[in-house]
């Protein structure tokens, strides 16, 4: 009797997996569902990678100035940065890295005054409350923040693509899942920190003008026109090698041409 189950056997970034799959779905419609993961992973998640590692270099700067650069948190600075810094280079490995480093630098470029604006309103908060070296904690409490929201990114990703597809492909890019780096950041808010990071947390999450300011930077980040100036302005960076690959859809995403399909029934499905 025939089983009611197809496995796939997949190769991605360098790592084999098995996709289960009802017996009416084909190779064709697998690799399809590929390709739209890697689509959005590329758009969606790196960029947000990139503007964790960016906040990285602005607060490598703040601490030099502020001489705390040193000892226990420089090391625990730079094992973050590079653990973060290794699953954008996967990334960049397997997409075009001059279109995508341009394209989410854009978007950080659009979006740091809010970022600033951000960790400003949360260290007044915690100078309030006589936390001390209120600046600092802030500082780490944004990058905590960007990973996290890196982390729900991935996840719903992957739980919209398994929604619409019917298959589940979410383990096909854990190497492109920041899971050490977000250990790291624990850690670091924990080291400067210590307990105060739970005492008042539930101070700044429920802060109505640091939930709106965050707010602000999700919807600034992920605006349509905000993306698709971003997404032109990669597009014309790169060659006309590169140009030759790809193809500008109306959305703003750039994709491979063959990838096209898939990301064309992603868009006709009318699912969010």
């Amino acid at each position: 009797m025939e089983s009611p189950i197809k496995c796939f056997n997949i190769e991605a970034f360098g790592n084999h997996h098995r996709v289960f799959a009802d017996q009416s779905v084909d190779a064709k419609y697998v690799q399809e569902t590929l390709n739209l993961g890697k689509v959005s992973v590329f758009q969606f998640s790196y960029t947000e990678y990139l503007i964790a590692d960016n906040w990285l270099i602005y607060m490598e700067s703040y601490l030099q100035k502020k001489g705390l650069f040193r000892f226990e948190l420089k090391k625990i600075f730079k094992e973050t940065q590079k653990s973060l810094r290794k699953t954008i280079k996967i990334v960049e490995e397997n997409s075009e890295p001059d279109y995508c480093n341009e394209y989410a630098n854009q978007l950080y470029d659009i979006t740091i005054p809010i970022l600033e604006k951000l960790r400003d309103q949360i260290a007044e908060k915690l100078q309030n409350l006589g936390v001390p070296r209120a600046g600092l904690c802030a500082t780490v409490v944004v990058l905590q923040n960007l990973v996290c929201m890196s982390v729900s990114t991935f996840d719903h990703i992957f739980n919209r693509i398994q929604y619409l597809r019917h298959l589940d492909i979410k383990k096909c890019f854990m190497a492109v899942y920041p899971e050490l780096a977000i250990k790291q950041v624990e850690e670091m808010l924990k080291f400067v920190m210590h307990e105060d990071r739970f005492v008042y947390q539930k101070n700044i999450v429920e802060n109505k003008k640091i939930k709106q300011t965050f707010d602000k930077f999700t919807t600034t980040l992920y605006d349509p026109e905000n993306i698709k100036k971003a997404s032109c302005a990669a597009y014309e960076a790169m060659s006309d090698a590169q140009k030759e690959k790809y193809i500008l859809l109306g959305d703003g995403a750039c994709v491979l041409k063959e990838y096209v399909d898939a990301k064309n029934k992603e868009n006709g499905s009318g699912a969010s």
